[in-house]
């Protein structure tokens, strides 16, 4: 958890930084949530879905038993920058789960 908290992680965004393991409607990324219930707090606070269906995320885009994990985005193989799963070159990686 410590790594997007800004004590760790050299370059922190405004979309990493705080409530990790808690769902509220700003937009942070709730680790540990089921997947189905990030997405419905996501519909409630834009009043339509803003998530791609779950069967429908790329398969590199890792959830454990159905929830959010670092290893989601993350792995200690990758060899992307900040060993990312895929690139987020044009927000790639974000756009795998998030409708714009």
């Amino acid at each position: 958890m410590t790594c997007h908290d800004g004590t760790l992680a050299t370059e922190v965004s405004a979309h990493s930084v705080g409530n990790f393991g808690q769902s509220d409607a700003l937009g942070d990324h709730p680790i540990g949530m089921a997947y189905p219930d990030a997405a419905a707090i996501a519909s409630r606070a834009s009043g339509q879905s803003s998530l791609i269906p779950q069967g429908s995320l790329d398969p590199r885009l890792r959830l454990f038993d159905g929830r959010l994990g670092c290893g989601s985005c993350h792995s200690p193989y990758s060899t992307e920058k900040k060993q990312l799963v895929i690139s987020n070159t044009g927000s790639k990686l974000c756009l795998s789960c998030h409708i714009v």
